[in-house]
């Protein structure tokens, strides 16, 4: 349901495709957001999103290659164009890649840091000038690698943690813009992240993961609250399914 704090709040989700990123797409809008929905391929986006619940009207979806720096300034110049400001930006957009870190190829850390780190900084440096006039949130999505590490997963951890320092820096330095830094790190999800890009596979038993909808449900429900609370790192772990 549309509620005060979202109804036409300009939200912009990166990610947006798929598992959580299009269930916060979905979740926004049924909340009355105008959402701005991010990511690779957008052909499928506005159909899906005329079932859920929210005003079609509200959803404006933009391709966009976030590793490409020109691709990033020409989504945020039509963001300005279009809205002259950004409430919320979620940057939700990652990949995973897996193996030991002593024959990692270079090349796909490279590819990890740049989706999972450089990206995300890009994002925030050009929605924050489309904030500071009346504040806004910053979304960092991590996941629990941004805490624990396992066998296989250090160079994808690397990237999290990355990402987790910057946001911690970020929020002391933002904080007199009254710009919110969130760093949300959920456990592992039911989504097409565990089969990589790359085509090699990385299947834990996902049969207690947790669901993309309720994940991107909690996630509003924090960003809900007053603004004289302030979250700031949200660890969530898979609990007993009911």
């Amino acid at each position: 349901m549309a509620n005060g704090t979202f109804t036409d709040k300009v939200i912009v989700v990166t990610g947006a495709g798929s598992g959580l990123g299009n269930a916060l797409m979905h979740g926004a809008l049924a909340r009355g957001a105008h959402v701005v929905a991010v990511c690779r391929t957008v052909d499928n986006l506005r159909s899906s999103s005329e079932a859920s619940h929210g005003d079609i009207s509200r959803l404006t979806t933009l391709r966009c290659d976030l590793v490409v720096e020109a691709d990033v300034d020409r989504v945020f110049d039509q963001i300005h164009g279009k809205f002259g400001r950004v409430d919320t930006l979620i940057n939700n957009a990652g990949i995973g890649l897996f193996g030991p870190s002593e024959s990692f190829a270079l090349a796909d850390a490279h590819r990890l840091f740049d989706v999972n780190f450089f990206a995300a900084i890009k994002c925030m440096q050009r929605a924050v000038p489309l904030m500071t006039a009346r504040g806004g949130d910053i979304v960092n999505v991590i996941s629990t690698a941004g805490k624990v590490v396992r066998r296989n997963e250090g160079i994808y951890a690397a990237s999290k943690w990355a990402l987790l320092a910057a946001s911690e820096a970020m929020r002391m330095e933002l904080d007199a813009h009254d710009i919110r830094i969130l760093a949300y790190l959920p456990g592992g999800m039911v989504t097409k992240f565990w089969q990589t890009p790359s085509g090699r596979q990385h299947q834990p038993d996902t049969s207690s993961f947790m669901y993309p909808t309720e994940v991107a449900d909690y996630l509003l429900t924090i960003l809900d609250a007053p603004r004289s609370l302030y979250p700031q790192e949200i660890l969530v772990r898979r609990g007993k399914k009911r």
